[in-house]
């Protein structure tokens, strides 16, 4: 891992450009909205998730993952995996255990409410869970939530593709967790110090060719 003092030199790696978008990223991130993606059965379909998530400034996503591990599809996701940090959990119950610790109120789709996603109060961290493509949450999920909610439909159709419904109500969500915040971000000064620290880290290409170089020559200058 590299020091603090070397995070200077990794910036020096990087584009003015570069570094220009990773200090106006960091200041429009949050931590107080998440989502929970439990069992999500297609890559596809879990990559597509977290683009839309990462786009709307959601640093944090949880994944339920009782079988198999989700690898991140470059082509689906376009990289921007590395810019969120996953959380992975192997059972339901663990995800929503960990979010309490956390202070995160937990709210889950469903058909069966009368509440919509314009109903909940995004004052307090919030997240918001979806369930796989076929089934949806299970009841476990639900039983375990303090509140569901459902998206408003119109039409015939009865429920919608995940990525899309995630990306509804995560744009709606968002929205009205900055509406109450009155600022991009809910990240105070050293958060986001932190963050963009972790992003210029990762932006390096070869970096850990390039961390093991530095830590060489610093252990060298201290004999």
């Amino acid at each position: 891992m590299v020091a603090e003092a070397d995070i200077e030199f990794l910036e020096a790696l990087l584009s003015p450009e570069r570094i220009e978008r990773i200090d106006r990223v960091v200041q429009k991130r949050l931590r107080g909205l998440t989502a929970v993606l439990e069992d999500v059965h297609h890559p596809q379909n879990m990559g597509a998730c977290i683009r839309t998530l990462e786009a709307m400034g959601i640093q944090d996503v949880h994944v339920v993952e009782p079988r198999d591990r989700f690898i991140p599809n470059e082509k689906i996701t376009q990289g921007c995996h590395k810019w969120v940090d996953l959380h992975r959990h192997k059972t339901t119950l663990e995800a929503v255990t960990a979010l309490r610790a956390q202070g995160f109120r937990i709210v889950a789709t469903s058909l069966n409410t009368k509440h919509t996603i314009g109903d909940l109060d995004f004052s307090q961290p919030t997240a918001l869970c979806f369930g796989n493509e076929l089934d949806g949450v299970t009841d476990e999920l639900v039983s375990l939530a303090d509140d569901t909610f459902k998206i408003p439909m119109f039409g015939f159709t009865q429920s919608f593709n995940l990525s899309v419904a995630l990306a509804l109500c995560i744009n709606m969500a968002a929205n009205a967790r900055r509406d109450y915040l009155g600022a991009d971000t809910d990240l105070d000064a050293a958060d986001r110090a932190s963050l963009r620290d972790l992003w210029i880290r990762r932006a390096c290409k070869n970096i850990r060719k390039i961390e093991e170089a530095i830590n060489r020559q610093n252990r060298s200058a201290e004999k």
